[in-house]
């Protein structure tokens, strides 16, 4: 696995880490672990990822003590709407997610502009992981770190 640093210079440190490497899902747990203690766990996906990737993650995650609340997304870039992340800000809030939990985002890039919309409001903001499926969500996420909706 590859590790590389972005240092963004602002008035606050911005830097992130984007890890690269060849079957690099099983060892995201230690990834987790290492940024700290989490009071929940939240993996979002959408419909079509969920039964590829989503749910696989999910199982090793949990046998590696991380719980997570899987939470599904309509596919598609028509989901990308104001009203799903609304919609995904009530179903954490129904779960009990609260500002020390922590999303992973598991899909291309409407599940990543989804989510990180999501986390950005969300109790004034709540920390993200993504997890891109797609080269071009692999390429959009790592750089930037934007996120939006229509």
């Amino acid at each position: 696995m590859k590790r590389i640093r972005l240092e963004l210079k602002s008035i606050t440190d911005r830097s992130y880490d984007v890890l690269v490497g060849r079957g690099i899902l099983a060892s995201l747990h230690s990834e987790i672990q290492r940024l700290g203690s989490f009071s929940s766990f939240g993996l979002v996906t959408d419909e079509v990822v969920r039964p590829l990737v989503a749910e696989p993650l999910q199982d090793q995650l949990r046998s590696n003590s991380i719980d997570t609340t899987l939470i599904a997304l309509p596919p598609g870039e028509s989901a990308k709407t104001i009203g799903t992340v609304l919609d995904l800000c009530q179903q954490l809030l129904v779960h009990g997610f609260d500002r020390r939990s922590l999303l992973l985002a598991v899909g291309g890039g409407v599940v990543g502009d989804i989510t990180g919309f999501a986390a950005a409001i969300y109790m004034r903001g709540i920390p993200y992981i993504q997890v891109p499926t797609t080269l071009l969500a692999q390429v959009d996420s790592s750089l930037g770190g934007k996120t939006g909706v229509d």
